[in-house]
């Protein structure tokens, strides 16, 4: 089975208006085309399952009809204001290959205890020359930064999109899949963070928080035991220290 990947980041309530949310999608845009050329053409599904994809501008005008467009709505009524903004952009085809964008902000749904609302996600090819690319330690903290400074989530990692992810659900909490990575950052607002295991080291990304990266891995695989082991590690350190939580307790 051929193994999918993903960088995913989340945060919790926070309230931003359409053109707030456009400027921050802007900021991503621009960022991730800094990093790589595969993120310097993007597309957009015609209006049937048949029709071409047109190249999309992602400028700040066009990003804020899209988030608008992509408004939960009552069935014949307004938008839903609580429930935030969301759109997909994925990137032109690059040597058959594409990666894929997928944003959901200003959502304020106010749950306590829920699983954070909002979040920007970032699919990435599973092979071939790009992924060879992107798929290398210090790309993946470029792309993760590019995120992080755009939007400050409370958690980011690049991860395996299989559906049983790299580490389980804690039965002591009930944590998101894939919470943890191979590369995992955690927002200041979690605190500081415990001694971890030796096979990770940390990167400070300035006012925002911390990285953690795994060391030494030629080839990012969920199915090999002493990768899998290691995030276990982690997600046990993290636990007894509290750290490891849904969004911080102190809020975003």
């Amino acid at each position: 089975m051929i193994e999918t990947y993903l960088i995913r980041a989340f945060w919790g309530d926070r309230r931003e208006s359409l053109d707030e949310c456009a400027r921050r999608a802007e900021a991503l845009f621009k960022r991730l085309a800094a990093r790589d050329e595969v993120f310097h053409r993007w597309e957009m599904a015609g209006p049937t399952p048949i029709s071409p994809y047109t190249e999309f501008k992602p400028t700040r005008e066009a990003l804020r009809e899209k988030l608008d467009q992509g408004r939960n709505r009552e069935r014949g009524g307004p938008a839903i204001e609580n429930l935030g903004f969301s759109t997909v952009v994925p990137s032109g085809a690059l040597g058959g290959q594409r990666v894929r964008v997928s944003v959901h902000c200003g959502a304020y749904p106010g749950l306590p205890g829920s699983a954070p609302t909002n979040s920007c996600l970032l699919y990435l090819p599973e092979s071939g020359a790009i992924a060879e690319r992107l798929l290398r330690a210090e790309r993946l903290v470029a792309m993760i930064e590019a995120i992080v400074s755009s939007w400050d989530p409370d958690w980011d990692s690049f991860t395996s999109g299989a559906p049983s992810g790299l580490v389980g659900i804690l039965p002591a909490e009930p944590l998101p899949l894939n919470m943890l990575g191979w590369v995992t950052y955690l927002s200041r607002r979690y605190g500081p963070l415990p001694t971890l295991p030796p096979e990770f080291e940390t990167q400070d990304l300035r006012e925002f928080g911390t990285l953690i990266v795994m060391r030494d891995v030629e080839h990012y695989t969920a199915s090999d035991a002493r990768q899998v082991g290691a995030i276990e590690r982690l997600a046990d350190t993290l636990h007894q220290a509290g750290v490891l939580r849904l969004t911080p307790a102190s809020g975003a």
